[in-house]
C-alpha cells in the first residue's frame, strides 16, 4: 500500500478489496480480471450504508469477483477462533459470499506505521507459518484464495533491538514457502499467491530474485505486484527498471529468468497480477508524484489505459485500489476513489465496466399462464451473460409490485435459460403486475411490466322467469375454512324485461370485458336483447334489440347455445335445430350479430334423441360441439377449426354406449381433470351418484365414478356446473328447487367430487319455487 499518510488510517484489521483472479470464468477471454478495494465500503465498523451499498453495487457492475481483505496480526490478535478480534473477517467472509463474490485474504503481520498496536519484533518462521495455518482452518470451505504478505520489500517491523527493518528477501522466501505448506494441508484446492510487492524499481525485482532458494522450488499461483505510477500516463515507461505501470514486462522477464526456482504448481511460469493500482482524486492535498491532470475525465482516460496495457503484459489480475473516495472533510488524505462520497460514480467506473466488457443478464418476461381465480404460472427467460445470475419474480396489483418469488440460481452460462414459477393467494377477478428481475455482480436488470388478470369465481344468478327480476348471488372471497357465504350482490335487476315464459336466459360474456352478460332470447321470434356488466354484477340494458336476428331461429325447433366459437374472447350465439340438426353460428362485432357459418351438420343427430352441449373437448380452436343420445348415450362431437365452422368426421365414440343411457341421467359438461379442454359429467337425477369422464387420445375413460351417491338424490335438486372457490378447476352446485339453498361438491383437481356435508343455509328461501330459474356465471 503507497503513501505514508494512507498508511496512518489502517489502524484496523481488516483492510478490504475486491478482486478477480484469471480462470474463474467471470470476464470475456480478451478480457483480464478486475480488482478493486476500499478501506471505506467494507471495513469493519462502517456505519453509513451509501458507501458500503454502492461499493458493493460498482465493484459488481465493473466486473470485480472477489472479496479481500488483510488478516493483520497485531498484539491484539488472539489465535482462537472464537475471538472477537475475527469476528468482523467472519463477518466480511460471510456478507462477501451472500453477494456471490469470493473472499480473498492476505495474511500479513502489522507494520510499525499503521498505528501503536504492531507487533513488537519480526515473527519466526515457525510462528508465522502457525499464523498461516490457523487462518486457513478456521475459513476451511468459505476461503480459496491467499496472498503471503502484504508488501514485505516496502513496510517496516521492530528489530527487537530498539530498530526498524523490513522482511529481508530471503526471510520472505522462507516466510511464503512455509505459509503456503500450511495452507495446502488444510485446503489442497487452496490458491496462494507471492507478494505482494511494492514496486519500487530495480530493488524490487531484486528482491523477488532474493527470495528464491537455490536448491528449493518456489511454487506460486500468482506474483502480485503493485506498480503505481501516480505521476504520469500508465503509456510512459519511467526510465528505471521495473518501476511503474508501463514497465510490467520487466517483471515477466525476471520471472522468467527465475526458471525452475520459481514455477507454478504445475510447473509453468508465474503469472503477473496488479494487486494495486490508481491515480489520485481531485480534491486529495497528498499524492506524491501526483499526475499534473487530476480531472476526472482524465483519471478515468488513464485508469482505462492502465487495465489496457496491464492485459497487454499478460497479466491475470489488474486491481484498481481505493473504490469509494474517502470523506470529503479529510483531503489530507491519499486518496483514489472512484466512487463518490455521496454513492454515485465517477467517469472511471463507466470506463472500467467497458473495458471488461462486463454485462448484466438479459431479461424476458413471458405471459402469464395456468390463470385462475386464485393462483397463475408466471413465464420469463434469463441470459446470465457468463455470470452468475439469480432471478426472481416480482408482482402485485400496481406496478411498483410488493410482492416476490424466492431468489433462484440461473447459472453462469451465455445461453437463455427458461424461468417460470406458480403463485397462488390471489384475489379473483383482480389485475396484476409481474415482471422478472435478475442479478448477478454485473448488476440487476429488471424486465418490462406485464399484467393479467386473475378469473372470476363462479357467482349464482336467479332469473324471475315470469316478471324478469334478476338476483345476483357472489362470493367475496375464495374457499378457506370456514367456507365463505354467498351474499347479495345486486338485487331485483332488469324488472319487467324480457318478464315471461317467452324470454330464454343465457349467459355469456358477449363484449369480451367485465365477465358474464345476460341474454334474454324470445322463443318465437329469436330476438335478443342483451343486459351488460359492468364488471361489479350490475347488468343494465340500454333498451335496444337485436333487431337483425328477428325471425332468425324462431322457434321452439330451434336450441340457442352459447360459447366461445369464433376463438376470440367474446362469447357467440349457436342456433342449433332439434329435428334436423342443422347449426347456424351467429358472431357479435359493432354491436350485431352476422351470420359466420350457415346450415352446417344438417342431418347429423337431427331428432329429439340427442342432447346438444357445448365445450372445448379438444382444448384448441375454441368451443366445439356434442351430440349425445339421450337413451344409448353415445357421443359424437363436432370439432371446430377457430372460424366457428364445425365438422364431424363421422365417427362416434362408441366406448361411451350404454354408459348414462336413459333419462335419468343428466350429461354436463365442465374442466373437471383441470386440463384445458372440458370433460363430461353424467349425474343420476334419483340417486345423485355421480360419473366423471376425460377424454384423451380421442377416447373417453372413467375417470371416477358413482360418487356423491345419494347426494341431492331426487328430483327437487337442480345440478350446476361452475368453479365455485377459483382452483381445481370445475365444482358442482347442487341447489334445491323450491327452498333455493345449495350445498357444493368440490373438485380435488383430478374429477374427484367431494362435499363436506355443510348447506349454504344463508339462501334459504332465496328464489326458492319454480319461477327462478338458477344461471351461473362469472358476474363480479
Amino acid at each position: 500500500m503507497h503513501g505514508a499518510s494512507r498508511l496512518r488510517r489502517q489502524a484496523v484489521a481488516v483492510v478490504v478489496a475486491i478482486v478477480g483472479i484469471m480462470g474463474a470464468g467471470a470476464v470475456p477471454a480478451s478480457a483480464i480480471e478486475l480488482m478493486t478495494q476500499s478501506a471505506i465500503a467494507f471495513e469493519s465498523g462502517l456505519s453509513n450504508p451509501t458507501q458500503r451499498d454502492a461499493g458493493y453495487r460498482y465493484a459488481g457492475e465493473m466486473g470485480a469477483r472477489y472479496l479481500r481483505a488483510l488478516v493483520a496480526r497485531d498484539t491484539s490478535t488472539v489465535l482462537d477462533r472464537n475471538d472477537p478480534w475475527w469476528g468482523p473477517l467472519d463477518t466480511f467472509v460471510d456478507s462477501a459470499r451472500d453477494r456471490d463474490f469470493e473472499p480473498y485474504l492476505t495474511i500479513t503481520y502489522k507494520p510499525d506505521t499503521w498505528g501503536g498496536s504492531a507487533p513488537s519484533t519480526m515473527p519466526t518462521v515457525a510462528e508465522f507459518a502457525y499464523f498461516c495455518r490457523f487462518t486457513a482452518t478456521k475459513f476451511e470451505g468459505r476461503v480459496r484464495h491467499y496472498s503471503v504478505w502484504n508488501e514485505p520489500n516496502g513496510f517496516f517491523l521492530p528489530d527487537g533491538r530498539g530498530g526498524r527493518t523490513k522482511v529481508p528477501a530471503a526471510t520472505y522466501g522462507q516466510f511464503f514457502r512455509a505459509c503456503r505448506s500450511e495452507i495446502e494441508s488444510v485446503d489442497g484446492s487452496a490458491r496462494v499467491y507471492f507478494g505482494e510487492l511494492v514496486v519500487g524499481g530495480q530493488t524490487a525485482c531484486d528482491y523477488l530474485a532474493g527470495a528464491m532458494h537455490p536448491s528449493i522450488v518456489t511454487r506460486a499461483d500468482g506474483l502480485a505486484i503493485h506498480p503505481y505510477q501516480t505521476g504520469s500516463s500508465p503509456t510512459t515507461r519511467l526510465p528505471e527498471r521495473c518501476r511503474g505501470i508501463g514497465r510490467l514486462q520487466d517483471w515477466n522477464d525476471q520471472a522468467s529468468a527465475l526458471g525452475a526456482s520459481f514455477r507454478t504448481p504445475a510447473g509453468g511460469q508465474v503469472p503477473l497480477m496488479v494487486t494495486e493500482f490508481g491515480y489520485c482524486t481531485p480534491e486529495t492535498t497528498d499524492c506524491g508524484q501526483a499526475p499534473v491532470d487530476r480531472s476526472e475525465a482524465n483519471r478515468a482516460s488513464w485508469i482505462a489505459s492502465a487495465y489496457d496495457v496491464a492485459r497487454g503484459a499478460g497479466v491475470s489480475l489488474f486491481s484498481y485500489y481505493g473504490l469509494v473516495k474517502e470523506r470529503p472533510w479529510e483531503t489530507w488524505r491519499w486518496d483514489v476513489g472512484i466512487v463518490n462520497w455521496d454513492g454515485t460514480p465517477t467517469p472511471s467506473v463507466e470506463a472500467l465496466r467497458v473495458a471488461t466488457g462486463i454485462q448484466r443478464p438479459s431479461v424476458t418476461t413471458g405471459d402469464a399462464s395456468d390463470v385462475t381465480a386464485a393462483a397463475a404460472t408466471l413465464n420469463g427467460s434469463v441470459n446470465p451473460n457468463g455470470l452468475a445470475t439469480r432471478s426472481w419474480f416480482e408482482y402485485g396489483t400496481t406496478a411498483t409490485y410488493g410482492r416476490s418469488t424466492s431468489r433462484s440460481d440461473v447459472g453462469s452460462g451465455t445461453n437463455t435459460v427458461a424461468r417460470n414459477v406458480t403463485i397462488g393467494g390471489l384475489t379473483p377477478n383482480t389485475t396484476y403486475h409481474y415482471r422478472i428481475v435478475a442479478e448477478s455482480r454485473a448488476g440487476r436488470t429488471e424486465s418490462a411490466d406485464r399484467t393479467f388478470r386473475t378469473d372470476d369465481v363462479a357467482d349464482l344468478l336467479l332469473r324471475n322467469r315470469t316478471v324478469g327480476d334478476v338476483v345476483l348471488l357472489a362470493r367475496s372471497s375464495l374457499i378457506t375454512p370456514p367456507e365463505p357465504p354467498f351474499s347479495w350482490l345486486h338485487s331485483y335487476q332488469l324488472q319487467g324485461v324480457g318478464g315471461s315464459e317467452s324470454w330464454v336466459p343465457l349467459v355469456g360474456d358477449f363484449d369480451g370485458t367485465n365477465g358474464d352478460d345476460l341474454m334474454l332470447r324470445h322463443r318465437t321470434e329469436g330476438t335478443p336483447v342483451i343486459a351488460y356488466n359492468d364488471g361489479t354484477g350490475r347488468l343494465a340494458w340500454d333498451g335496444s334489440y337485436h333487431g337483425e336476428l328477428r325471425g332468425i331461429g324462431g322457434g321452439e325447433e330451434w336450441v340457442p347455445l352459447i360459447g366461445d366459437f369464433g376463438g376470440t374472447s367474446a362469447d357467440d350465439l349457436l342456433l342449433r335445430n332439434r329435428y334436423d340438426g342443422s347449426v347456424v353460428t351467429l358472431f357479435k362485432a359493432n354491436n350485431r350479430f352476422t351470420w359466420a357459418h350457415s346450415y352446417q351438420l344438417q342431418g347429423v343427430g337431427g331428432s329429439e334423441s340427442w342432447v346438444p352441449l357445448v365445450g372445448d373437448f379438444d382444448g384448441t380452436n375454441g368451443d366445439d360441439l356434442m351430440l349425445r343420445h339421450r337413451t344409448e348415450g353415445t357421443p359424437v362431437i363436432a370439432y371446430n377449426d377457430g372460424t366457428g365452422r364445425l365438422a364431424w368426421d363421422g365417427s362416434y365414440h362408441g366406448e361411451l354406449r350404454g354408459i348414462g343411457g336413459g333419462e335419468e341421467w343428466v350429461p354436463l359438461i365442465g374442466d373437471f381433470g383441470g386440463t384445458s379442454a372440458d370433460d363430461l359429467l353424467l349425474r343420476n337425477r334419483y340417486d345423485g351418484s355421480v360419473v366423471t369422464l376425460f377424454k384423451a387420445n380421442n377416447r373417453f375413460t372413467w375417470a371416477h365414478s358413482y360418487q356423491l351417491q345419494g347426494v341431492g338424490g331426487s328430483e327437487s335438486w337442480v345440478p350446476l356446473v361452475g368453479d365455485f372457490d377459483g382452483t381445481n378447476g370445475d365444482d358442482l352446485m347442487l341447489r334445491h328447487r323450491t327452498e333455493g339453498t345449495p350445498v357444493i361438491a368440490y373438485n380435488d383437481g383430478t374429477g374427484r367430487l367431494a362435499w363436506d356435508g355443510s348447506y349454504h343455509g344463508e339462501l334459504r328461501g332465496i328464489g326458492g319455487s319454480d319461477q327462478w330459474v338458477p344461471l351461473i356465471g362469472r358476474f363480479g
